[in-house]
């Protein structure tokens, strides 16, 4: 049920809280909940038996599942490709982080790179799908703590996903900017993989007001919001690149791309 409406934000750029807010989260965390559930069920059922591929396919219904999820009773979700996006892996992905559905919204977005990513050692306990994926699904667990053993992981990933014709996500700012914006860009892990992938295309992707659809810890599920995924460019690769002005060059469009944020006046699902 969508509605055009227009309402001042608070201080810190949340959406406000009103009443609809609350009506729209039971049926929200109900769907949303029951979709990890289910998905976790299947992908304990499917990955042993059928192997990685059966994994993947079951992780990319689980987040398309989710967008749908989320459009229907939170947010509008724009999802824009790029026409030089390759049909398949292995590739780059080099994104801004704002929420922990980022996830979800880039895969969705590029299922056919089937990317792995990068993620903290914490996440690998305790969440529905979530925490199984990650410790079945060929990702990198890393302890922010110890960098150069998180060098090793993020090593070991490249090499796996080019046999697996996969792709790696990388969030170079290390953690969620929670109120929007973009927080300090860290090079290292980006530059690991560049060497280690030196063929690989780098995709640019841009993650705009995420953020505020957990801007209350999912109570309430706000809405008034308008979250746009986008794939900002397309850069091929060539032997005798300048990787420093490369590095320099994604994260200039990453920033830009956050600056220049999304429309004041967004859609409210009903």
């Amino acid at each position: 049920f969508m509605t055009t409406d227009t309402l001042e934000f608070t201080e810190d750029g949340r959406p406000p809280v009103r009443l609809r807010d609350w009506l729209r989260t039971v049926p929200f965390l109900c769907f949303f909940i029951g979709t990890l559930v289910v998905h976790d069920c299947m992908q304990r059922i499917m990955t042993p038996l059928f192997g990685r591929r059966a994994h993947e396919r079951v992780n990319r219904m689980l987040n398309r599942s989710i967008v749908r999820v989320i459009q229907c009773f939170a947010a509008q979700v724009t999802l824009t490709s790029h026409p030089d996006v390759p049909a398949e892996g292995p590739a780059l992905i080099v994104s801004n982080h704002q929420s922990l559905m980022d996830i979800p919204y880039i895969t969705t977005l590029l299922p056919q790179l089937n990317p792995r990513f990068i993620s903290k050692r914490e996440l690998a306990k305790w969440l529905p799908y979530v925490s199984y994926a990650l410790r079945s699904g060929g990702h990198a667990l890393i302890d922010r703590k110890k960098p150069a053993e998180a060098v090793k992981q993020i090593h070991k990933l490249a090499q796996d996903v080019e046999g697996w014709k996969s792709s790696i996500a990388i969030f170079p700012e290390g953690t969620r900017a929670r109120r929007g914006g973009i927080g300090r860009l860290k090079d290292r892990g980006l530059k690991v993989l560049l060497e280690e992938l030196p063929d690989a295309p780098i995709l640019v992707v841009g993650i705009t007001n995420a953020w505020k659809l957990s801007s209350y810890k999912l109570l309430p599920v706000p809405g008034n919001i308008h979250i746009g995924i986008t794939v900002i460019s397309v850069l091929k690769r060539s032997q005798d690149e300048d990787r420093e002005a490369l590095v320099s060059n994604i994260f200039a469009q990453l920033e830009q791309h956050v600056r220049d944020g999304a429309p004041d006046t967004d859609t409210d699902s009903e």
